[in-house]
């Protein structure tokens, strides 16, 4: 069976959308948190719905990504100048991994629409 182009794959599209967004939205400032509030809820709502997503490969890296990142910035609060800004970033910083729940669960949802891994990997 042929992979499907991404444009056959609503999932696949607004993965992308998502993703090419935070990136665009950058220099407007705070804008770029929009994209990364509507792939949290996604995130969040397919990881209360949908069980195939916890058994997924791929989460496991994603989980070991957030984890380090996380792990730094908590460290970090410990010793900082300011610890109540520091607390609040590296609380922030959970965000992300919503985001990504978000991002990879419509990615698992392009994969089953036909989508194959590296089409979505480019």
């Amino acid at each position: 069976m042929k992979p499907q182009p991404i444009a056959h794959s609503p999932a696949a599209t607004q993965a992308l959308a998502l993703v090419a967004l935070v990136g665009l939205l950058l220099p407007f400032g705070r804008w770029a948190e929009l994209p990364i509030l509507l792939g949290a809820a996604i995130g969040l709502l397919a990881a209360a719905r949908w069980r195939a997503l916890w058994s997924h490969p791929a989460l496991r890296a994603l989980l070991m990504a957030n984890a380090a990142y996380a792990l730094a910035a908590l460290l970090s609060c410990v010793d900082a100048v300011e610890p109540d800004k520091s607390w609040v970033t590296a609380l922030g910083a959970l965000r992300f991994l919503a985001f990504g729940l978000g991002v990879l669960a419509l990615c698992i949802r392009a994969q089953a629409d036909g989508i194959a891994a590296s089409t979505l990997a480019r």
